[in-house]
């Protein structure tokens, strides 16, 4: 296996350190990820757990006059869409700067548990990489792919735990019937007392509609469905669900052009309520889901 093309088969974090001074060479700035301050919660666990939508190739490519897609497209790509964003020509570099850029930020927070959206180049690059800095792992790409229009690889699910840590027992990984995919692992503490746990992932339908929401409560439902089946042969009955919900705790407003004619409907938020209703497994969120502040926990569609 190759490490990603254009000489990607070096020490990681040599890598990291030559992308950082091509972007600043390129950019003119100093490049440095955003610093990120953390809040540590009580938990019977010694665990740090990140997830992560990394924004597949696919989906952030440039137009095909700047980088030829390696299949036939039936969409050119614009950077995702992502045409505000300065310097999108370095940004957007998959080869020499982004793939290591993410992994700049994983490597920066060296979590236990690492949850991966829209994972594009999961076997010739992150499964690689990421297992040179201890990690294994499992991979469940989309039955049908966004990527595939712009002429990229299927994107999808990567789960991955530090192998010191963590034996991983058993596994499932599949389609959904309300679409989208799963992957759901079983880990045991390698060391102690052999704690336990299930952790789970998923990728909900984007963009705000209704009907998009309702699909994205069948989504969920139908994993906590499975999670629920499973948990007979969980000791500890905890589970970490970690994924792109899509979705905000509170009421999605309308969208109104210039003129107040609406745009977009408005509807009730479901898919976090969704979640915290079942009481097998009983999840609690890892952030804050009232107060004034809320809705700067959660981020884009």
């Amino acid at each position: 296996e190759h490490l990603g093309e254009g000489g990607g088969g070096g020490d990681p974090r040599l890598e990291i350190g030559r992308s950082r001074k091509r972007m600043a060479q390129h950019t003119g700035s100093d490049c440095s990820l955003y610093e990120r301050a953390w809040e540590n919660e009580a938990s019977p666990y010694d665990l740090t757990v990140m997830q992560f939508n990394i924004l597949a190739e696919g989906l952030s490519s440039p137009p095909p006059e700047f980088k030829n897609p390696p299949f036939p497209f039936k969409k050119a790509s614009t950077y995702g869409g992502f045409t505000e964003v300065p310097f999108p020509e370095a940004v957007f570099d998959w080869t020499n700067n982004r793939m290591w850029r993410l992994i700049e930020a994983i490597d920066s927070v060296s979590p236990c548990l690492l949850a991966l959206q829209e994972c594009d180049h999961y076997p010739d690059f992150f499964r690689p990489v990421l297992g040179s800095l201890g990690y294994d792992s499992h991979y469940c790409p989309k039955k049908v792919s966004p990527c595939l229009q712009f002429g990229y690889y299927s994107d999808g699910l990567g789960l991955f735990w530090k192998r010191d840590k963590f034996d991983c027992e058993w596994f499932r990984k599949g389609q959904l019937d309300a679409g989208g995919a799963f992957v759901i692992i079983h880990l045991v503490e390698k060391h102690g007392s052999r704690r336990d746990l299930l952790a789970v992932t998923c990728h909900l339908k984007a963009k705000e509609e209704e009907a998009l929401e309702n699909r994205r409560v069948a989504q969920m439902a139908e994993i906590l469905k499975k999670v629920q089946g499973y948990l007979g042969r969980v000791r500890s009955k905890q589970v970490v669900l970690m994924g792109d919900f899509n979705a905000v705790p509170t009421y999605v407003g309308a969208v109104m052009d210039k003129g107040g004619s609406v745009l977009k409907t408005g509807y009730e938020a479901k898919v976090v309520q969704s979640v915290l209703a079942w009481k097998e497994p009983e999840l609690h969120s890892a952030f804050p889901l009232t107060g004034d502040d809320v809705t700067e926990w959660f981020s884009t569609w």
